[in-house]
């Protein structure tokens, strides 16, 4: 017997900003590199999921290069401490002002960089600017919008992400205290793993031998 969380068809995921991706895998709650912070902004006891309030911008220094010398600039001893390296955000950008250059983005302000690293950017690039990292909904792993959108007290008891998988069927096995929040769980799953089709709710295991719900 099984109860279902929600059936909802798959949706491809889309309106990716163009310096993220979405994980493949979990992530912790938060994520820092220097002053960068890429973790999902929370918003407990939400009871109908909004994915428009997912949203982070992290503003950073560029270094504007010509597309040419991107490789050996990235290589430099000089640089290479102080470029951003985060899960799955874009190190270099085109240059919206010259389709020739690119922007390398940086992961400190221009007074924490060494002064070889300053000299070595007025050496060798064409000028520094600044560029906005934008995340989404779509940027952030299931584990991290289902922390971010339970209430505090569940969240602190561990957050539901774990399910097996039968086909296009991911079945989970919920605590009553995560009941209400089933369609919710259900809807996030499915947007974050479109090889799946339907969540359900075991109510009972499954019998080993002749794989049956009971």
């Amino acid at each position: 017997m099984i109860r279902a969380l929600g059936r909802f068809r798959l949706r491809r995921l889309t309106n990716h900003p163009p310096t993220t991706r979405p994980r493949s895998s979990a992530a912790t709650a938060t994520r820092r590199m220097a002053n960068l912070d890429i973790s999902c902004p929370p918003h407990h006891g939400m009871t109908e999921l909004d994915r428009s309030v997912f949203q982070r911008t992290l503003p950073v220094l560029a270094v504007r290069v010509p597309a040419p010398k991107i490789v050996e600039f990235k290589k430099a001893n000089e640089m290479k401490r102080h470029l951003v390296d985060l899960p799955n955000i874009r190190g270099v950008e085109p240059d919206p002002d010259n389709p020739a250059n690119r922007l390398v983005l940086l992961s400190k302000a221009e007074d924490a960089l060494p002064p070889e690293t300053r000299q070595y950017i007025s050496d060798n690039s064409l000028g520094i600017t600044n560029f906005d990292i934008k995340l989404n909904y779509y940027y952030w792993s299931t584990s991290d919008i289902i922390q971010s959108v339970l209430p505090q007290e569940l969240v602190e008891n561990g957050a539901p992400a774990s399910f097996t998988t039968t086909g296009h069927i991911a079945h989970f096995n919920l605590r009553d205290e995560y009941l209400p929040y089933k369609h919710l769980i259900g809807k996030i799953v499915l947007d974050k793993n479109k090889n799946l089709r339907t969540v359900v709710n075991k109510i009972n295991t499954i019998d080993d031998h002749d794989s049956e719900f009971r």
